[in-house]
């Protein structure tokens, strides 16, 4: 498979994760909004009111999401995107408690969507751990012996170790240990 057809893969599953993060994390919003603020403090919402507000509520997420990087399983850390995404939402449930304070024309108990970030945070772990085990296990990265002339060319390998999602350097081989070595070597290597 190419790289531009493996790269379109990459995105559509990302995308998906994205997706299905974003549509738990809503829930879990509309849970909280139905049993602790769409009681008495906010004007009737017959209509389709609480579900603009849940829709502003998803798409800000989304937002605040690409902002911090919060889709970047695989690409970053484990615990880089676990703090991008606390981050973002709290940051978004800060936002969404001042709209609900201009909505409702006063202060509103702050206390529901505080559970909501806990629960949130606890859901956007879960599916970090499973986004980046699944992004792993389809996309390994190569195992790399790397072969150097010179002391200062490890520091390439330092360079590479910040991206072990695609490479991991296994093996340092010096260029003196001969070519016979160095054949017998790479043999056990993906690059």
């Amino acid at each position: 498979m190419n790289k531009k057809c493996l790269d379109g893969v990459k995105g559509t599953i990302r995308s998906i994760e994205g997706l299905l993060e974003i549509g738990l994390l809503t829930l879990a919003y509309y849970f909280i909004w139905r049993n602790s603020y769409d009681r008495g403090t906010f004007p009737a919402y017959f209509g389709y009111g609480k579900y603009v507000l849940t829709g502003v509520y998803a798409l800000l997420t989304i937002v605040m999401f690409h902002t911090f990087d919060g889709f970047q399983f695989g690409y970053l850390r484990l615990t880089e995107v676990t703090v991008c995404q606390c981050l973002a939402l709290i940051l978004v449930n800060f936002i969404t408690y001042l709209q609900l304070c201009l909505i409702a024309n006063q202060l509103v108990a702050a206390a529901p969507l505080l559970i909501l970030t806990v629960l949130e945070a606890a859901i956007a772990f879960l599916f970090i751990l499973l986004y980046t085990a699944l992004y792993h296990h389809i996309y390994p990265p190569k195992n790399m012996v790397m072969i150097f002339g010179r002391e200062d060319a490890i520091d390439l390998k330092f360079k590479m170790d910040t991206r072990s999602d695609k490479y991991r350097i296994t093996k340092l081989l010096s260029e003196h240990v001969g070519f016979e070595a160095i054949c017998r070597e790479i043999v056990h290597y993906d690059a």
